[in-house]
């Protein structure tokens, strides 16, 4: 009885390890594709604004994309701006007093050519909120980027 409990056993682990590898392998591509924006996908992607005059769009776009194989090292997000005007990336720090906005800000000329930006923003072309919620343990000091007109 021993033998036969002893060889039920090998084999339920034999069959059992494959498939907790493979749960495993689906659940880090979940959790990828979780922070990379919601596609299946293991190609990392990077936000591409479109500023128009009163207008804009998002679009998430991956390396492989061809209008951004020379920038794509240059910046965490894209930015086409076709406004008519210069917009601003502007920092914003929250504490534990609130938000407090910085005087860095980075300027981005009308063009017809796609400009990488060192920051991603979080607030495009809307305020940010006064205060956020942060986490028992989170570093005191948040910062994000506001995209403004």
């Amino acid at each position: 009885m021993k033998d036969v409990i002893k060889s039920l056993l090998g084999f339920l682990t034999i069959i059992i390890a494959p498939i907790l590898v493979l749960l495993s392998l689906v659940g880090l591509m979940i959790l990828w594709d979780t922070v990379d924006g919601g596609e299946l996908s293991l190609i990392p992607s990077k936000t591409f604004i479109i500023v128009k005059k009163s207008t804009h769009t998002e679009e998430k776009v991956k390396e492989t994309d061809v209008r951004f194989t020379e920038i794509w090292n240059s910046g965490e997000a894209f930015i086409l701006n076709l406004s008519g005007e210069t917009i601003t990336l502007k920092k914003i720090e929250y504490s534990i007093g609130g938000y407090s906005s910085s005087n860095k800000s980075i300027k981005i000329r009308n063009s017809n050519k796609i400009q990488a930006v060192e920051y991603e923003p979080k607030y495009i072309f809307k305020e940010p909120p006064s205060t956020i919620k942060v986490r028992k343990g989170q570093r005191p000091r948040k910062t994000y980027w506001q995209l403004k007109r």
